[in-house]
């Protein structure tokens, strides 16, 4: 019950009573006074009674006729009362009986706004918990009385919190009906004993919504909808008809025939409604050109100009849908030696149009997105074809580096993408297939070149220093990384591509290297690019010249769980490894292509990886490396006649001598592919991702290494304190300061420190951190509860425990921690 309707319902009885006797009477047949108990507040001195039998009320009351101290409402709950209590009635205040009801209530608000009978017709209950809706809504009538048909306007607006008192026609009926059902879900009876749908439908047929107050009643509200909204679009595009419409509604026509003769007025309909709401007739008119477009109805019968059409009709998802489609229908997609109608400066004069979408909605903004990724694409592919003349030129590992990064690196991906995200069918799939043999002859002549440069600089590379004229080799990293930083985390993925970095990997270390000093380089993977080489390469040496200092995770599984991430951090080690086999491991066992593996990998790791960048500190330094990349094969060569092979691998083989094979390069003994081609020998299953070859994509890997920024305020990644008479202050590793009123030893502070940290501990975590901090943990749970005393008497409760079997769970409580005053 609203505390407006009781306040309102005790001046309505203040009004009533003049204090001259101990009592007054009220003749309450609604149940205006039912469970007002709480009123008495509001009535004070007097006391609320409700009276349902005339013997009962007696018992208790019958003194009060002559002398009472007390003051008592007495509320008649039927009319069969006046008869028998007339004594009582005699000695009232006034000497008679109130009547009350809800309108008395309700014009108690305000003088100059009274209200019409009809609101006595509503239920009780219902009008207690929408008091102050009702009253709100009443002001939007600036008129001292109103009338039947507004107060049913008024009850409406207040049950949905939805303003129905200016409802004038169809389309504002609608509309209303529309967020009703987008807003409460529809009509939810269960709260209310008003007929809530009787007086929906009574208040569209009173004002003007007889066709709304039909279609509601008969139930049909989503059929109508179709109906509707379809008829719009076919007139749109003169093809309003009875066959398209029962094309468009199937099989739930029969519900809605009754309107075929109306169809224009259900376009007029709509336009009303445009002119109204515009947000939802954009988003209604998406869904419709849909329904439409799904039903297989050819909306055009002449040749277009179809940039122009676009142009004109960039509003309309159908239209701009249809247009992309015809252009790329008659576009080059398969490198042909042919003339086509549209080139790529048309591809590009339309991605520039439908930058300037007017209230876009979910499906034009998919259509954009589609065909964005489309014209990039093929931006790339003719840019690089254009260019591969220019490959013999390739000199040096930098040019290699860029036009792999920067054109070549995304090429796969993108189509994958844009393949998955045509939802339409844009375009077949014999054109997509030839579309990847196009890209794939593409970069099979840069691979060859790039294997022939890489194989040529190999050896003199490997035995080198590193320095300027060469590349970063997985070897390498272990000596640019300072392992002077204060803290150092090192995170390998394992089989990570420049795109897996680009469109999966990067977004979530987008902050940290953002807000660091950082470098963004590449590595180039040992040969054969295998996990045993690559990846030891990289970490092998920290390992063994700091193993005090390191702590090294890596899993069997595709991922490592939030526990062991937590666990070893724990530690508090210099030196953190942390590996990422999903691409890997999981790339070896993958069918789906580029775009689905990476969103799989993805839900895989992101939580893991979330809590590690959750963890990393802000004066550490991070390094982010992969051992090699992958390659998609797309055909395998049965070697099984080749004689002296000691090793099959689906990127490589060794042998006793030297050979030679096609797609194949020569290092030694090792023979490594530098295509999309791979090795078997006989049957069996065949990896479609694998590596260790000697391609491009195997080879080039990101290489970021981000450092603390000199300008940061921490200086290490241990918290640090400040001491003065008064106590000690604690700064925690992300600059929030704790001020104590007393000093406490070290062992308290790094429990401290290191609960804020985590948020929360076991006595496990806790012996762990005080045996590698201080080279044994004591008597944990007894310290730890004097210091907790020891902070609760001083008013710091910020520490709440919990058991949980043998152990116990200590968790900070950051609410009181930053809430209670004693934060600085």
């Amino acid at each position: 019950m609203e505390d407006s309707y009781k306040y309102y319902l005790g001046k309505f009885i203040e009004k009533k009573t003049t204090f001259s006797k101990p009592f007054m009477m009220f003749l309450d047949r609604s149940g205006v006074l039912d469970g007002c108990d709480e009123i008495n507040v509001y009535i004070y001195p007097y006391k609320l009674v409700s009276i349902e039998e005339n013997v009962i009320f007696r018992a208790y009351y019958e003194h009060i006729k002559h002398k009472c101290e007390d003051r008592y409402i007495f509320a008649l709950k039927n009319e069969r009362l006046l008869e028998k209590l007339q004594d009582f009635i005699k000695r009232a205040d006034g000497g008679r009986v109130n009547n009350i009801d809800i309108k008395d209530v309700l014009d108690t608000v305000e003088e100059d706004l009274l209200w019409h009978e009809r609101i006595n017709h509503y239920s009780v209950s219902d009008v207690r918990n929408i008091f102050n809706e009702l009253i709100h809504y009443r002001k939007k009538f600036k008129k001292k009385m109103i009338n039947m048909e507004e107060v049913d306007r008024i009850v409406l607006s207040a049950l949905f919190d939805m303003d129905a008192t200016s409802i004038d026609g169809d389309a504002d009926c609608y509309i209303f009906y529309k967020n009703v059902i987008e807003l409460h879900g529809g009509i939810n009876q269960k709260n209310y004993a008003t007929d809530i749908k009787e007086l929906l439908c009574k208040v569209f047929y009173d004002n003007g919504g007889e066709l709304m107050h039909s279609v509601i009643n008969q139930g049909i509200f989503n059929e109508f909808e179709k109906l509707m909204w379809t008829c719009y679009i076919l007139d749109f595009f003169n093809k309003l008809n009875g066959d398209n419409v029962k094309k468009v509604i199937g099989l739930e026509f029969v519900k809605v025939e009754a309107f075929e003769r109306y169809y224009k007025d259900l376009v007029t309909l709509v336009k009303i409604v445009e002119k109204k709401d515009k947000k939802l007739f954009v988003s209604m008119k998406d869904r419709a050109e849909k329904w439409v477009l799904d039903s297989g109805i050819d909306l055009y019968s002449v040749e277009q100009n179809h940039i122009q059409f676009i142009k004109e009709n960039i509003t309309s998802y159908i239209c701009v849908l249809d247009g992309i489609r015809n252009i790329i229908k008659d576009f080059n997609i398969e490198g042909l030696k042919k003339v086509f109608k549209y080139g790529l400066e048309n591809l590009q004069e339309v991605k520039e149009t439908l930058k300037d979408i007017p209230y876009p909605t979910e499906n034009t903004n998919k259509v954009k997105s589609f065909f964005n990724d489309f014209v990039e694409l093929m931006s790339l592919v003719e840019s690089i074809e254009k260019d591969s003349f220019r490959i013999t030129s390739l000199n040096l590992y930098t040019d290699w580096v860029d036009l792999y990064r920067d054109k070549l690196s995304n090429l796969q991906y993108l189509l994958s993408k844009i393949r998955f995200s045509d939802e339409w069918n844009i375009i077949e799939k014999g054109r997509y297939a030839a579309l990847d043999r196009r890209i794939s002859n593409l970069l099979n002549k840069f691979r060859r070149t790039f294997a022939e440069f890489y194989i040529k600089n190999y050896k003199s590379w490997i035995s080198s220093d590193y320095g300027p004229s060469r590349p970063i080799l997985s070897s390498d990293i272990d000596k640019i990384i300072d392992l002077k930083d204060d803290k150092i985390f090192i995170i390998i993925f394992d089989g990570m591509r420049y795109d897996a970095w680009i469109n999966v990997v990067y977004k979530y270390f987008k902050d940290i290297l953002l807000n660091r000093e950082t470098s963004i380089k590449s590595s180039f993977s040992l040969l054969p690019s295998i996990t045993a080489i690559s990846r030891e390469a990289i970490y092998r040496n920290i390992i063994d010249n700091n193993k005090e200092n390191v702590t090294y995770v890596t899993k069997s599984e595709s991922y490592l769980k939030q526990e062991d991430i937590e666990g070893n951090l724990l530690l508090d080690k210099k030196i953190n490894i942390f590996i990422y086999n999903m691409f890997d491991k999981d790339g070896h066992r993958a069918t789906e292509d580029l775009y689905l593996f990476y969103a799989k990998q993805e839900k895989v790791f992101e939580n893991s990886i979330k809590t590690l960048i959750n963890k990393i500190p802000d004066n550490a330094s991070v390094v982010i490396a992969a051992d090699h990349g992958m390659m998609r094969i797309d055909e395998y060569i049965n070697i099984k006649d080749v004689d002296g092979l000691t090793t099959v691998k689906p990127r490589f083989l060794e042998s006793k001598h030297h050979l030679e094979l096609e797609d194949g390069i020569t290092l030694d003994n090792y023979i490594l592919s530098y295509t999309n081609r791979g090795y078997f020998i006989g049957g069996g299953e065949k990896d479609f991702y694998s590596h260790g070859g000697c391609s491009i994509e195997e080879v080039i890997v990101p290489f970021i290494y981000a450092r603390q920024l000199p300008s940061s305020k921490f200086t290490s990644y241990t918290v640090t304190k400040t001491i003065d008479s008064t106590g000690e202050t604690v700064i925690f590793h992300d600059g929030k300061k704790l001020k104590l009123p007393f000093k406490i030893n070290d062992k308290e502070h790094v429990f401290l420190t290191n609960l804020y940290r985590f948020n929360s501990l076991n006595t496990k975590d806790i012996e762990k951190i005080f045996k590698n901090q201080f080279g044994n943990a004591g008597l944990i749970d007894g310290m730890l509860r004097r210091f907790i005393r020891k902070l609760q008497g001083a008013g710091i409760k910020i520490i709440d425990t919990t058991s949980a079997g043998e152990f116990i769970v200590y968790k900070i409580n950051t609410e009181n921690l930053f809430g209670g005053g004693w934060n600085e």
